[in-house]
């Protein structure tokens, strides 16, 4: 268990960074796509 809930922390803090430098580079147009998409709707 303690595993797993590891595994999900890293993915998620990998994500926040990953969309953090994704947001500074990319377009407001893309970003606007994608916060009509939000993560929440893949969980």
């Amino acid at each position: 268990m303690d595993m797993t809930l590891q595994i999900l922390v890293s993915l998620s803090t990998a994500m926040l960074t990953g969309l953090g430098i994704m947001s500074m580079f990319a377009p407001q147009k893309w970003w606007v796509t994608f916060q009509s998409h939000p993560m929440a709707s893949l969980v």
